[in-house]
């Protein structure tokens, strides 16, 4: 799919915008402001852009969301038309795994989210046959 058409942003008298926050939907905004002919300026309290698409840590552990929780990889849906639009996906290979996530108590007992749903249905179900209806 093409990216979206740009039009330059140099005109002085072309439309300010401010975006507040530089989450892929602040960015994405600001980008699209720009591909509209507008002048965007983003502007975000955290030292870093990216929102929850960045990794932070906080007392000893890593919260990592952004490979893991990624959506719109799949071709034919409106999250994909955007990053392409964007250039996000241009030059990237997107894999798909069985499983995107699995959580593990203190006891060892571990759920395994897969994208599958019909074997995450299988699992929960397992799991707890109670909350079948």
């Amino acid at each position: 799919m093409p990216r979206a058409e740009r039009r330059p942003a140099t005109r002085a008298d072309a439309p300010n915008v401010i975006v507040i926050g530089a989450g892929i939907g602040g960015m994405a905004t600001g980008c699209y402001a720009q591909m509209s002919g507008m002048r965007s300026r983003i502007f975000e309290k955290h030292v870093l852009p990216g929102g929850c698409c960045t990794a932070w840590s906080r007392k000893g552990y890593l919260f990592d969301y952004c490979i893991d929780w990624l959506i719109g990889t799949a071709p034919g849906n409106d999250a994909n038309r955007v990053w392409r639009e964007l250039g996000a996906l241009d030059g990237k290979t997107i894999t798909n795994f069985d499983l995107f996530n699995r959580v593990v108590d203190e006891h060892g007992r571990s759920v395994t989210f897969y994208n599958d749903p019909d074997r995450l249905e299988r699992q929960l179900l397992e799991i707890s046959p109670a909350d079948a209806p």
